[in-house]
């Protein structure tokens, strides 16, 4: 089975535990299915090893991680959504377009979305079946 992974942490190293989760569940699922990842990486993360996760997973793709910021316009403006505003302020266009991207290129069975930060992106999964990992 192809799977598209979206990871709200870029688990490499795994210094804390939803780091280690996710890790462990992309070691466990690349046993016997193609895994395709999509992780997002603060700023100034180390992401040098991403050799490690590529060991794991097909392709794997970094999108930098916009903190939330409560008095950014963008955040002030989502006071009048029915979406929280932590959501509507750290929203990442680039984190859609890889997603679409990967379903254009891989045609993905199933999307995995851990954690609230890569579910909210489920409107443009395609009706691909997916599966909402570890609610906070």
């Amino acid at each position: 089975m192809r799977i598209l992974f979206l990871s709200p942490w870029f688990s490499f190293p795994h210094n804390n535990g939803s780091k280690l989760r996710i890790f462990n569940l992309l070691q466990t699922l690349s046993q016997q299915h193609d895994i395709q990842l999509i992780t997002f990486a603060e700023t100034n993360e180390d992401t040098s090893g991403v050799h490690e996760l590529k060991k794991l997973c097909g392709e794997v793709e970094i999108v930098e991680w916009k903190a939330y910021e409560p008095y950014r316009a963008k955040s002030v403006y989502a006071l009048l959504s029915k979406e929280p505003r932590s959501i509507t302020d750290t929203f990442s266009s680039s984190m859609k377009f890889h997603i679409e991207e990967s379903i254009k290129r891989n045609s993905p069975h199933l999307i995995v979305a851990s954690q609230l930060r890569t579910a909210t992106y489920a409107p443009f999964f395609h009706g691909i079946p997916a599966l909402f990992e570890e609610v906070e």
